[in-house]
């Protein structure tokens, strides 16, 4: 993001790409129905935890009820280490492989949570709001 007070606008050197699968699905979905969907696990990641994986955040709110990680028994506090067996460094990274997957998929994830390691399986579901 650019600084406060910066007059810079357009490519800040920000390069991505989407998986050809994701922009596939989403391409037939758009055709098929106007819309895309996209899977979520509804929580709220802390971005300014610098360690490795992603931390939810340590609030009450910060895993949605009823959602794929609420189900999964994620917990606030619990920093998320590997998605489907790959580790995660950067909430970006969470996203990014979250994203890459279908609704109605099953993945596991992985959660370091009082100095252990655990798994947990959970179904995608779609964003409500989308």
């Amino acid at each position: 993001m650019p600084s406060a007070g910066s007059s810079s606008s357009g490519n800040i050197g920000l390069g991505f790409a989407i998986p050809s699968d994701q922009a596939r699905r989403t391409a037939d979905q758009l055709i098929a129905t106007g819309k895309a969907t996209h899977p979520i696990i509804g929580v709220l990641l802390d971005r300014r935890y610098s360690g490795e994986g992603a931390l939810v955040q340590d609030m009450s709110d910060a895993v949605t009820p009823n959602a794929p990680a609420d189900k999964a028994g994620v917990e606030p506090g619990d920093v998320i280490v590997r998605f489907e067996g790959k580790p995660i460094r950067t909430p970006d990274q969470l996203i990014v492989s979250i994203r890459s997957r279908a609704v109605g998929e099953t993945v596991t994830l992985t959660v370091e949570r009082d100095g252990k390691q655990i798994d947990l399986r959970m179904t995608l579901e779609a964003d409500p709001e989308k």
